[in-house]
């Protein structure tokens, strides 16, 4: 249930190289991830040592700086208290979520306003008007216009935003966007990256790293910062540096286990029968950390 306060319309070829994200072997927050089990029925946190056992019985994860939070099969939205089974319901529309580092806000299936938690038992607070899709991160909170042709990012107050447009003109929509800890990234209608560029207010084309021919990316996912899956099933940053590749995976990539979950210190992914999560621990080189059956995998606190 939504407790209502206010209600106002929302005013190739790449070189493979090793990116600086490091491994560890012992528990370390800035590398855990949790997982929502295939059957739905378990919710597991691993600390970059060992997995636990902390919910279940839900049906989707959102994750953010803000904190671990599930739908329940009834539609209702819990967060995690830190502890395992301790989940406090806040309320909320049924619809989507996106997280940021200090609030998550909620997108009713109708499409017809942004709403924010207040922090307080089951009152939100309503934020904005009418959305297509919410994306969130630690660099903050943004919505696409409800016609799909620009995004717009969230200021901080109540129906204050600004129109950022979309990543190439030249073409009527972005096909997705992702938010990092730093930036926001989009991915245009021919499948090029471009970052937003808060000083001069455009999205910028992202240059390889390497200087040679800029990357065409299918997928493109959030998190700590930005990776994509190239069309070559290989997955590269934005900038073009590959952690991935077939035949020296560990397995191949296939639309099975897009599933990428990217926290501060690393980088997980299901294997492509998602009965099994790898790490990234640099170069191209991945290590199997549990045989853990998962519908979902998302970084975690």
């Amino acid at each position: 249930m939504i407790k209502r306060i206010a209600a106002v319309a929302l005013a190739g070829a790449m070189a493979v190289q090793a990116l600086a994200v490091p491994g560890t072997a012992q528990a370390n927050t800035a590398s855990a991830v949790c997982a929502l089990s295939a059957d739905a029925l378990s919710v597991y946190r691993y600390d970059g040592a060992s997995w636990v056992r902390i919910g279940g019985q839900f049906t989707r994860l959102y994750s953010g700086g803000f904190g671990l939070f599930a739908t329940t099969s009834f539609g209702n939205l819990v967060r995690y208290s830190g502890t395992p089974f301790s989940w406090q319901n806040i309320g909320g529309p049924r619809g989507t979520w996106a997280v940021t580092d200090d609030a998550i806000y909620a997108l009713p299936s109708d499409h017809s306003g942004v709403w924010k938690w207040t922090g307080s038992g089951t009152t939100w607070t309503q934020v904005g008007g009418p959305a297509a899709r919410l994306y969130g991160g630690g660099y903050g909170l943004f919505a696409t216009i409800p016609d799909g042709t620009g995004i717009s990012q969230y200021l901080g107050t109540p129906f204050n935003w600004r129109f950022l447009g979309r990543a190439n003109h030249e073409h009527d929509s972005d096909i997705t966007y992702a938010v990092t800890s730093q930036n926001l990234f989009a991915l245009d209608a021919v499948h090029e990256p471009y970052r937003w560029n808060a000083a001069m207010g455009v999205f910028d084309p992202e240059i390889p790293a390497d200087g040679g021919i800029r990357v065409s990316l299918d997928s493109l996912f959030g998190g700590a910062f930005a990776m994509g899956l190239d069309q070559e099933r290989r997955l590269a940053t934005t900038h073009g540096s590959i952690i991935m590749i077939r035949p020296d995976s560990p397995f191949p990539i296939t639309d099975a286990n897009m599933d990428v979950a990217i926290p501060p210190s690393s980088v997980f992914i299901s294997s492509p029968q998602r009965d099994s999560v790898w790490k990234y621990d640099g170069g191209l080189s991945w290590s199997k950390v549990g045989a853990v059956a998962t519908r979902q995998l998302v970084p975690c606190l």
